[in-house]
């Protein structure tokens, strides 16, 4: 159990900045539908069942704000995608009826942070097949196209509620019409607060808790499309149906926020305290106001493959902060790679007096061009040495590719 206020605590960077990818080269991802591929997939609540045949479009979909939809002509489609983005297909009928969404090895989007010819990468995912609802590709890119390990997609796997709930996601009003056309989509990602342990000091490595006693709290933020045009100041979130719980709670609505019609974010409550486990998976409602939206939670428990950013800080002969490097690590304290996993990441550095802080880094991105970070992901120096004789706290936020957010807490 957590008290609310340690869960959250307002912190400066608490929304990363959206525009780090806008300007990037984008990659170009293709495929083709067998004439033969007639593998019926099943229909939400029983509808009528479609074969991939019956694709005409594929709603590409990359995070908020951020889709596209292409024509499949002579069986065929072709989109590009931006570097340092996750990459979602929707296989959808011409009146934009849900058949299915690609899956690779169990995961439910394409990770474009690491790729084999940086942005002149081709991704031919090639004859694709319908089995269930998944989309499978002849090709798999994963340790070709997409330099990827087991940890890093395991990591990703656990994280992609999502994209995984797409199915449902889509059409959250259940107006039978494509909320991204009305501007009208929710986007649902998952907050980490973690208490990681002590960063590490020049030649003193950090302490990385042991991952039983890593203390992991969690929220769901949602956020609203433009096409939700008003302010809101009542909103309810219960759920999942096949068993709620007896209290959800927000922390707090904010209308017209990052170009949206509102953010807002909720945690389980027993008692006054928060409850520290994950949301359980299911369908979840939330009232607007009146207005009705559900929408499906896949995320389970993120305890075993959760990326932690570990830091060290380096000082000079003054004792003043300088620089810090970043090194990745799963709970188990095994190193891994996040450019497959994060986009972006910030390192925000607290007082003594009245949490005042003495340094905030520019958010560092993962991107790469000619096989070097655009900002950094693994080491920062400040523009000037910092005195830091009055630290006592570090917090780490960033954002994986999937929207998720996290706020890793060091003292």
């Amino acid at each position: 159990m957590k008290k609310i206020i340690l869960f959250f605590i307002i912190l400066i960077f608490i929304v990363s900045c959206n525009n780090l990818f806008n300007n990037q080269n984008k990659i170009l991802i293709k495929g083709q539908i067998s004439s033969a591929a007639k593998i019926k997939g099943s229909r939400v609540k029983s509808e009528t069942p479609y074969t991939l045949a019956d694709a005409t479009k594929v709603l590409v979909y990359f995070g908020f704000h951020d889709n596209a939809i292409v024509d499949i002509v002579n069986g065929s489609f072709s989109t590009t995608a931006q570097i340092g983005k996750a990459a979602a297909l929707v296989f959808l009928t011409s009146d934009n009826k849900y058949i299915g969404n690609f899956q690779n090895r169990g995961l439910s989007m394409l990770p474009l942070g690491n790729l084999s010819n940086g942005d002149q990468t081709v991704i031919d995912l090639s004859t694709l097949t319908l089995i269930g609802t998944n989309v499978i590709p002849t090709h798999d890119p994963f340790g070709h196209e997409i330099k990827i390990t087991d940890d890093e997609i395991n990591s990703l796997k656990e994280l992609d509620g999502f994209f995984e709930s797409l199915a449902k996601n889509i059409d959250t009003d259940n107006d039978g019409i494509l909320d991204v056309l009305g501007k009208k989509q929710l986007f649902i990602i998952s907050h980490f607060a973690i208490e990681a342990g002590h960063w590490g000091m020049n030649n003193s490595p950090a302490n990385l808790k042991d991952s039983s006693q890593i203390s992991i709290g969690y929220a769901i933020d949602i956020f609203g499309d433009s096409g939700f045009d008003q302010d809101y100041s009542v909103m309810t979130l219960t759920g999942p149906q096949e068993n709620p719980y007896q209290k959800i709670t927000t922390e707090f609505i904010n209308s017209h926020q990052m170009n949206s019609g509102f953010f807002s974010r909720f945690f389980v409550l027993d008692g006054q305290t928060v409850v520290n486990q994950p949301f359980r998976k299911g369908i979840y409602t939330l009232d607007i106001e009146g207005k009705k939206y559900t929408f499906g939670f896949s995320n389970i428990d993120a305890n075993k493959n959760l990326v932690i950013a570990v830091p060290t800080l380096k000082t000079n002969s003054q004792g003043k902060l300088t620089s810090f490097t970043l090194e990745y690590k799963l709970p188990n304290g095994k190193i891994i790679n996040p450019e497959n996993i994060l986009t972006d990441i910030m390192i925000q550095i607290g007082g003594s007096d009245n949490g005042k802080v003495l340094f905030e880094s520019p958010w560092l991105s993962t991107y790469k061009t000619g096989g070097n970070s655009v900002l950094g992901i693994y080491s920062y120096t400040l523009p000037s040495p910092v005195d830091i004789s009055g630290l006592n706290s570090i917090v780490i936020g960033y954002n994986d590719m999937l929207g998720n957010r996290y706020d890793t807490w060091w003292h």
